[in-house]
């Protein structure tokens, strides 16, 4: 005969030691990143929003400083650019990290703060 197997069911409320708690469910990490990236993209784009031109449909930008040269940051260390401002001519990877942010006279990491101060 085969030995009983221990039940992994709870016992019923009623019949719990009082004081005692269920254990909580965790929120599954990648359901949390991606309601992060849901509030960081419903900001639009930092830099149209800086010069004025509204909200407009962005793409999540990785930042970069303080990574190494072929590696991502966090998937909650992201920011918000439009294509243009992210990839175009006149955007971070058309630019540079070093003219962007001289033209723009902001950072990666000023963005950042900015963006986690607005969704918190």
């Amino acid at each position: 005969m085969k030995p009983a197997k221990e039940s992994k069911i709870l016992p019923r409320k009623e019949l719990r030691e009082p004081g005692a708690e269920l254990p909580k469910r965790e929120t599954h990490p990648a359901s949390a990143i991606k309601r992060h990236k849901s509030k960081v993209a419903a900001l639009g784009c930092y830099i149209c929003r800086m010069l004025g031109l509204g909200i407009t449909p962005p793409q999540l930008h990785h930042i970069r400083e303080g990574q190494g040269m072929s590696q991502r940051a966090d998937d909650v260390l992201v920011i918000p650019l439009c294509p243009e401002h992210h990839q175009g001519d006149t955007g971070l990877h058309g630019l540079g990290t070093r003219e962007f942010k001289r033209r723009y006279r902001v950072s990666e990491l000023d963005i950042l703060a900015d963006t986690l101060e607005k969704i918190a």
